[in-house]
Parts: C-alpha cells; structure tokens; sequence
C-alpha cells in the first residue's frame, strides 16, 4: 500500500514534480490567451483559465459543467463532433473556427491543441485566438482592394461617356438658341433633359468613386449660390416650379470644394422641385449662424413619407419610378457635405413640403488653393483668340461653333504634341485663352501643362481644362497641384459663360 507522503518521506523528485506542475498550472490560469482543457470523449470541459473566463462571459463553475458544444453555434455543431473526434495525437492546428459567448455574440477564432493526459483522462490541451480585429483589418483591405478598382472602372467609364455628353449638351444648346419650330424644339429640349440626366447619373457615379477627395480653395458662398440659382431656375422652370433664393446678411468666405457644393445644391433643389411638381415652389435660403453657414432647400410638396425617412440617405434607395432614379443623388450628397466636415439633414416642414438643411463649419482655410484671377487670364493684346486642345473632334467642332458665334478667333489642335509646337513656335500668336483635354493619348493635358510651365510660362494663368476623369489618382493629383480652373465634363454652355465672364471682362 502507497505511503502518503509525509514533510519527512517526500523524496527530492517527487517535490521537484509537484513544484513543476504547480509551475505550469499558474502558467495555465494565468496566461493572457483563453486557453481550456477538454476531455476526447465527452468533449467536456476538464479546466478553463482566467482568460477563457473574461473572454467568454461564464463562470469557471459554468464552465465545467459544459462542453465544447456549448460554445458553439448550434449549426457548426456537426462539424465540431466530426473533426474533434478525428484529430491527431499531438500538436494540431485546427483553423478558424465560430464561437459563441453566453451573451450570444458570435466571434471568429483560431484554434491550435495539444493531446495531454489530464489525472489520467485523454484530454485536449486548447488555445484559442480571437481573431476579429485581424479579420476586420483584412476585410477592410479587400474592401479597399475592391472599391479602388470599381473606383478605376468608373473613372474610365465616366471619362468615356462624358465626351459624347459633352458635345451632346453643347450642340443641342446651340441649336436651341437658333429659330426653331415648336416641334423641332421640343424634340432637341427631350434631348437635352436627357443628356443632362445621363450626366447626373454620371457625376453620381464618380462621387461614389471619389471617396471625398475635394479640391478646396476659398469660396464666396454667396456667389456660387447666386450662379448656382442662375443655372438651375430655367430647370425647375421646366419641371413647372418657382425657384426662390433668399440670402440673409454676410456670408464668410468658406474653405470648401465649389464643384462639389455646387452639385449637392443642384441634387437638392432638383429634387424639391420634381417633389413640389407643377405650381410648386423650391426656397433656396442661406444664412449665418452661431458661428456656421447653414443652407436650406425647401418645397411645398406632399413631404416625406415617414417610412420612406430612414431610408433617404441608402445608397440606391429610391422612391422614384424605374428609369427615373438611381438612388444615389442624396447618399452622395450627404458624403460630399460631410468630408467638409459638416452635415445634411432632412425633415418636413410643420406645415407642408420637406426641408434640407446643409451646415458648415464658418472657418476659412487661407491656405486653400484659389482660384486664378481675371487678369491671368487676360490676352495681352486686344484680339480674343482661343486654342482649343481636344482629341475628341465633335467637343472641339461644338467649342469652335460657341467661340465663332461670339466673334474669337479659334485654333484647334488635336493632341498635347500638336499644341506645344504650336505653341514653342516663334511666330504663335497671343492666346487670350487655352481650352485643353486633361486626358489624351500622346502629350497629356497635365505633360502639356508642365512644358508650358517650363518654355511658357506667361500663359499658364491663361488655362482651363476640361476633363471627364475626375475620379483617377492622377488627374486628382494634378487638380491638387495646379490652380487652373477646370471644367468638369460634361458641360453646359452657361458654365463658359460664366467662366468668361468671370476671367474676361468684356472689354477685353
């Protein structure tokens, strides 16, 4: 019969056993991984350390009255039963697998065992590894992955497209301003409401894409609201609305991106107008206050369905019949306004019709890019002559038609490489304006850019590009780097208009 061991019968490797197992029982309970121990048959829990406690919500006693399959969600339970029951003798790692806490949250982790004999049980010695953050950190690079490359497809998709809408907008303008019959204008006014849709469509797409990089510089809100109402009035006319815009005292000049603004403005106040329909009134207001810019749209149409108000901003959410909508106009809107830093929101009107109100933080970036002044892009000389860089022949035909029935002198070149020897020559003529492509085979708008900076640099306050790749890296680089204005393709012949009357007074 065994002795019980006594202070005075302990043999010295009995002692160093008990020491050591003590050791590494203290190095079980104590370390910092959720670790367990379970028996191969039962699949109950044998031991659980402290971590295994604090990660998983039960008590020790809790625990050891349970089995692996308590852990687990009830539909990965087969599997649990097939694999654990296979596994080798030793040292195996499992891979990931589902477990479930006792508050019911579901959460990945990695599995790695060891077989150990537990006072004499076949047992599993477990290690477990939450891996939700890796997880998390690994989706969010495939999801970068992903968006970055839907983000190149629109790019060139969009800059595809919007050179026919270009000179689709620009030739029906033209025609439209012509003597036409009824019938011949209201056929070219079908067009032009649905190329200007398609650019919507477009400018939507590439707002997604984007993913709010803006192109800042100081902005005069009350002048790009004024503009912004020009533009937009003969629209909300044709919907068979009033456009009213009321602006209360002295706005600050607001570090924001124009192009950007300009387009939540116009989502806005389209859609109040389609809201309100014929006979229907859109208020466009803007005021200062406590310390913000806030900008309302309003309408007096029926509101907002309160089922449809939680949805509003859901990306491709829309109430709209199909063809109409893509459902992107104010989740874009609201993603534009809040990389400003500032927010949009929506309710209805106590009386009648919904309300949008934009706010802004009033804090002007004085070291925001600004926009060229009038007198770069003044010709030296009395004559007005414009050269206009296009690879796409219908947008310089469309340019040529615009500055001819406005008495310039057009020049055209078709590619980068055709303009700067044009350009170097000794005998060029002095432009009082350079209409250029961005994006072009050969000689790009942004090398052409850098060899005028280099052989002429008197004309680079005299550029403007145009371009229908706003989404790429490069071309937002370029934006960034360079303080030219730029035309977003497609354009209108209004925005020439306004271009030229902000950088070309009239007698020159």
């Amino acid at each position: 019969m065994p002795r019980t061991p006594t202070a005075s019968n302990v043999s010295p490797s009995y002692e160093e056993s008990r020491l050591v197992a003590d050791k590494y029982r203290l190095l079980f309970r104590n370390n910092p991984v959720p670790m367990w121990v379970y028996a191969n048959e039962t699949l109950r829990f044998l031991a659980v350390n402290d971590a295994a406690v604090a990660s998983y919500g039960y008590s020790r006693e809790e625990f050891l009255s349970m089995s692996l399959r308590d852990v687990r969600p009830t539909e990965d339970v087969a599997d649990l039963e097939r694999v654990a029951h296979g596994l080798p003798g030793r040292y195996h790692k499992t891979g990931e697998w589902r477990h479930r806490r006792r508050n019911g949250e579901v959460f990945p982790v990695e599995i790695t065992s060891h077989s150990v004999d537990w006072d004499g049980c076949a047992a599993r010695l477990v290690l477990i590894t939450d891996i939700t953050e890796r997880r998390a950190a690994e989706d969010a690079i495939r999801e970068s992955a992903k968006l970055a490359a839907i983000g190149q497809l629109i790019s060139g998709v969009a800059h595809e497209l919007n050179n026919p809408l270009s000179a689709i907008l620009l030739f029906v303008e033209t025609l439209l301003q012509e003597p036409r019959s009824a019938a011949d204008t209201e056929a070219l006014t079908m067009i032009l409401d649905q190329a200007r849709r398609s650019r919507a469509i477009v400018r939507d797409l590439l707002s997604s894409a984007r993913g709010g990089q803006m192109r800042r510089e100081c902005t005069d809100l009350r002048d790009l609201l004024e503009r912004t109402t020009r533009g937009l009035s003969r629209q909300v006319c044709e919907l068979g609305g009033r456009l009213e815009l009321s602006i209360e005292g002295l706005l600050p000049r607001l570090s924001l991106d124009p192009s950007s603004v300009t387009q939540v403005v116009t989502n806005l106040v389209v859609n109040a107008a389609q809201a309100a329909g014929p006979g229907g009134t859109v208020r466009l207001r803007a005021r200062a206050a406590a310390g913000d810019v806030q900008v309302v749209v309003e309408d007096d149409g029926p509101g907002i369905p309160s089922d449809v108000m939680p949805r509003l901003f859901e990306p491709f959410f829309t109430t709209k019949p199909q063809g109409e909508g893509t459902g992107l106009g104010l989740a874009v809107s609201r993603g534009i306004i809040e990389a400003h830093h500032g927010t949009l929101m929506a309710e209805n009107n106590p009386g009648r019709g919904a309300r949008f109100t934009i706010t802004l933080g009033a804090s002007p970036d004085s070291s925001a890019p600004r926009a060229a002044p009038a007198s770069e892009l003044r010709a030296q000389g009395g004559a007005r002559r414009v050269l206009i860089i296009d690879d796409e022949s219908s947008i310089r035909l469309a340019l040529r038609r615009y500055f001819t029935r406005r008495d310039w002198i057009v020049e055209e070149a078709e590619d980068g490489a055709v303009a700067l020897r044009r350009l170097r020559d000794a005998d060029a003529p002095e432009y009082a304006l350079i209409v250029s492509d961005l994006k072009m085979p050969g000689l790009s708008g942004i090398d052409l850019y850098d060899q005028i900076a280099r052989h002429r640099p008197e004309l680079v306050g005299r550029i403007v590009f145009s371009t229908g790749d706003v989404a790429s890296s490069d071309a937002r680089a370029f934006i960034e780097r360079v303080e030219a204005p730029v035309l977003q393709k497609p354009f209108e012949l209004k925005t020439l208009d306004d271009l030229i009357a902000r950088y070309l007074p009239a007698d020159r």
